[in-house]
């Protein structure tokens, strides 16, 4: 059986090495999403595509006395901060997994 904690010649094992990837590839991502979102608030071409993709009146019910319209702002805004929360939240665990390799304990 293979003892993964086994360190090599730079004094690193290889949960360290991992644990290190994880760490910064978290770290990049999570980086990644904040220049995202001030790009996504600053520069406003961004929703151009969600402009023309959302159709103008999104009608929830209709009823006797009109209907109830949804506005499509919740949804030009809100695709992009859904994806960039999805993003986030895999940052994140991806920095969580990559710190607990790294601090393992030897065997």
């Amino acid at each position: 059986m293979q003892d993964y904690s086994r360190e090599n010649v730079l004094g690193w094992s290889i949960s360290n090495m991992i644990g290190s990837f994880l760490a910064l590839l978290g770290a990049a991502v999570l980086i990644w999403v904040v220049i995202s979102l001030f790009q996504l608030f600053t520069d406003a071409s961004s929703f151009f595509v969600l402009d023309e993709i959302i159709p103008q009146e999104m009608v929830i019910s209709n009823s006797p006395n009109g209907s109830t319209l949804l506005p499509r702002e919740i949804l030009i805004f809100g695709v992009p901060i859904w994806a960039l929360t999805a993003s986030t939240s895999i940052g994140i665990t991806m920095l969580k997994g990559g710190v607990s390799l790294m601090e393992k304990p030897r065997k």
